[in-house]
């Protein structure tokens, strides 16, 4: 059962309801006192003359208290945005490739489908790049291994259909749903229109992305949601 709103008040602004009701005790208590001096006017007239000011006192209080309420509704009984989690499109997840080789440091470097993130994708990082090869030089790969990432991420198929990394490969994505701007770049103008709703990215608003060379099912994709979504509701 609902409390009764004076009450609810008097929790959320009790100043103010004091103060309130103090005037409605002063506005009472001096119109009894006047009203009752003034003998020359008939009992009618002053009791028709106290309920009005009464009336009027108690009409202040009533528009106070529901100035009080609507102020206090703003921010305490707003309903929650609901989580949004972005699963990016085919290429349009930021993915983390590592590859070890002999008698050479290993290769780290981050990677961005080039065919599904163009040029106007980058503009927006800090600093900015110019497109998806710029991006991955800048996040580690050398100039003189641009060639072999098509070979890196081609995956083995494995007489029974199944699918691996070549050997010394590892690809994983950037992270997930810790950084959505690293992660799902692609979105950014979705992203910005949601924010401007009154959701935060990171928090309610996230992205999984996941390593989309492999078939579903072949991946901790499943995993990763799951442990997405109740992270966040």
């Amino acid at each position: 059962m609902r409390r009764p709103l004076l009450r609810r008040l008097a929790g959320s602004h009790p100043q103010a309801v004091i103060k309130a009701l103090a005037s409605v005790k002063s506005r009472i208590a001096f119109t009894t006192k006047t009203s009752n001096r003034e003998s020359e006017v008939s009992p009618v007239r002053q009791s028709a003359g106290m309920i009005k000011h009464r009336s009027t006192a108690l009409r202040s209080l009533s528009l106070l208290l529901l100035g009080l309420m609507f102020c206090g509704s703003t921010s305490s009984d707003r309903k929650p945005l609901p989580p949004i989690i972005f699963v990016p499109g085919y290429g349009m997840g930021a993915l983390h490739v590592e590859v070890e080789r002999e008698g050479r440091p290993e290769a780290n470097f981050n990677f961005l489908l080039p065919a599904m993130n163009p040029d106007a994708v980058f503009a927006g990082f800090s600093p900015p790049v110019a497109n998806a090869l710029d991006y991955a030089r800048g996040s580690g790969l050398e100039a003189a291994d641009v060639g072999f990432v098509r070979d890196w991420l081609k995956l083995r198929i494995d007489a029974d259909g199944s699918a691996r990394n070549r050997r010394g490969v590892r690809v994983r994505p950037v992270s997930i749903g810790r950084d959505f701007a690293r992660e799902c770049p692609r979105y950014g103008g979705m992203v910005e229109s949601l924010v401007s709703e009154g959701w935060e990215t990171n928090k309610n608003l996230a992205c999984i992305p996941f390593d989309y060379r492999y078939p579903p099912g072949e991946t901790r994709f499943a995993a990763d949601l799951k442990n997405l979504i109740i992270g966040h509701v």
